[in-house]
């Protein structure tokens, strides 16, 4: 939304419009007589020209230059949080570049609709160099649409046809979705990124897993997070590999062989000692209460106290 805002405020234009009343100004050259540092930020925001009409001019440049800086915060964001999930895959399945793009009628269609440069855009978004490709299916799947109802996809069909287009072997053409799942397959061996607007497409590639999606938000390029399916596989990669080999296992058991002697490889269980049991309580005779008569609770017997010195070798006397 801010994004957006800040167009509507700035009247930006990526392209050249010669039509306009007044001529076109470099990016922010309004506001470098205001302040010298909104040149660089529009060009960290992305944004090639800038035109201002009147009502642009009245606004407080100040106030513009802090929409300028929440576009280049809103981008920096968006670069590490590309870069963090660009180093999963890397680490992970190693998957890297060129990056191998699967790109579907849908995604072209978006792109144009909302004046996206694919081949320019998507390198700078992921940072990377990309190899653009399609299928045969999905440029004739275009071309069925535009001869039946819908002939506003052309802009579209003649995108995906300047793709490398990438040998499906499928004689009678497919949908696109069937024919980009089966070019990826069931593990994605060929680490192929999908590109695509179709959300039934995504929410098959995402149970299959490992596979990097890519689509286009209002008008802006999103990769997508890893599914909980690519993250399950991962783990039982990293556990696999934890593990030792088939043939480790048979080095580690020649050399417990070779080395140990025998006592210390085999593990005699001991014996456990028997104790002395207690006597079964039931069996046992049950201790009797004495009975104390009255007359000998109140007899007491004295006794007699030893003191030191003299008093104790006189009590010591008496006693003897």
């Amino acid at each position: 939304m801010k994004d957006e805002l800040a167009r509507k405020i700035l009247n930006v234009h990526v392209e050249f419009i010669s039509e306009t009343d007044h001529p076109p100004l470099q990016p922010c050259a309004f506001l470098a007589s205001e302040n010298p540092n909104s040149t660089n930020l529009a060009h960290a925001a992305g944004l090639s020209r800038v035109y201002l009409d009147e009502h642009d001019r009245a606004l407080n440049p100040g106030f513009i230059l802090l929409i300028l800086e929440d576009l280049c915060k809103m981008k920096i964001t968006r670069l590490k949080h590309v870069r963090r999930i660009l180093s999963f895959y890397h680490n992970s399945l190693g998957i890297n570049e060129p990056y191998q793009i699967l790109v579907d009628g849908t995604f072209c269609q978006a792109a144009l609709s909302n004046k996206i440069y694919i081949k320019e855009q998507l390198p700078k978004y992921l940072d990377g160099s990309v190899n653009l490709c399609t299928t045969k299916c999905v440029v004739h799947e275009g071309r069925n649409l535009v001869d039946t109802n819908y002939p506003s996809l052309l802009g579209a069909v003649l995108i995906a046809k300047r793709f490398y287009q990438k040998q499906c072997h499928h004689k009678s053409s497919l949908p696109a979705a069937e024919c980009i799942l089966d070019l990826i397959g069931e593990k994605n061996q060929n680490h192929y990124f999908v590109a695509t607007q179709d959300k039934d497409l995504r929410a098959a590639l995402r149970k299959i897993g490992c596979v990097p999606i890519l689509y286009i938000n209002y008008n802006a390029i999103i990769l997508e997070k890893p599914s909980m399916k690519t993250k399950t596989t991962v783990e039982n990669i990293t556990h696999d590999k934890l593990q030792p080999s088939q043939y480790q296992k048979e080095v580690l058991n020649l050399m417990k062989k070779a080395y140990l002697p025998e006592s210390q490889t085999k593990f005699i269980k001991r014996k456990k000692r028997k104790r002395p049991a207690e006597p079964n309580p039931l069996s046992c005779k049950k201790k009797k209460k004495q009975i104390v008569t009255a007359g000998e609770e109140t007899k007491r017997k004295r006794r007699r106290r030893l003191r030191k010195g003299k008093s104790a070798e006189v009590a010591v006397a008496l006693q003897n």
